[in-house]
């Protein structure tokens, strides 16, 4: 009898083994231990069954790319804390905000560009760290709402949009590469309050950009400060904002070069 048991035990411990080995096996996506948080490959999302697949994750290892998709909001994706490579949210067209990435504090980078109906970036209130961030090509894209926990970032391009202002910004002190070009509602970069210090500003084709508001704790500029095309500023405004950090670009930089241009037109 205990011969029996003992071979029914092993048959089961067999069997458990076997339906273990078949779960592990489909999508290639790790199931987390007790002590662990779930962690998933990047990839691509377009449809609700691709969101789906990510629900568990805590973590992306690699680029996430959420393309050209029919969802309207990201609730699939509320677990998501961390991508280590680039997050990129692109032509997607029902997309308003970013509501469902509540949750998540640090990415590789950020590229949110070409989404015909996003209005904020609300959804995003958590994200602590990003290297680099891209915003281009949301048309209805009206304040930038959303980057309030960024303080510092190496790259930041704000490009081809419908904002009518920057706000959202406020808390930013620090950039390596500032650009902002090409917004043909943009009036106002109040929103930029507390940035004191980048190494490159390029500010160009701003029609509509007034003085209010320019920037103004911004004292250190280490390499090139450039604006052209903003009709909206007059030379005045401009004198103001060169007087301000001209002093400080007069001494070398690192690599010998420092750069002072400016142009209304």
């Amino acid at each position: 009898m205990f011969s029996t048991m003992r071979s029914a035990f092993q048959l089961t411990t067999v069997l458990v083994a076997l339906a273990a080995n078949a779960c592990a096996a489909q999508g290639g996506w790790p199931v987390a231990g007790a002590a662990t948080k779930p962690s998933c490959a990047g990839g691509l999302v377009r449809t609700a069954a691709d969101a789906a697949r990510y629900g568990a994750c805590e973590r992306v290892d690699g680029d996430l790319r959420i393309s050209t998709s029919e969802l309207s909001d990201l609730s699939a994706l509320s677990g998501l804390r961390r991508v280590s490579g680039k997050l990129e949210i692109d032509g997607n067209t029902r997309l308003d905000d970013l509501s469902g990435l509540e949750q998540l504090q640090q990415v590789g980078s950020l590229s949110i560009h070409d989404n015909a109906e996003l209005d904020d970036l609300s959804g995003l209130e958590n994200l602590r760290g990003a290297r680099d961030v891209e915003i281009s090509g949301n048309t209805e894209l009206a304040s930038l709402r959303g980057l309030e926990g960024l303080t510092h970032v190496e790259t930041l391009v704000i490009a081809h949009n419908g904002l009518y202002q920057t706000t959202g910004l406020g808390n930013l002190t620090d950039v390596g590469e500032l650009a902002i070009g090409d917004n043909p509602k943009l009036n106002s970069l109040h929103g930029l309050g507390s940035l004191a210090h980048a190494r490159s500003v390029q500010i160009r084709n701003n029609p509509r950009l007034c003085a209010r508001g320019m920037l103004p704790a911004l004292t250190h500029v280490d390499h090139e400060l450039s604006l052209s095309a903003n009709r909206g500023l007059s030379q005045p405004d401009v004198r103001r904002l060169l007087s301000r950090i001209e002093h400080d670009m007069a001494r070398p930089s690192s690599d010998g070069t420092a750069r002072l241009e400016a142009s209304l037109h």
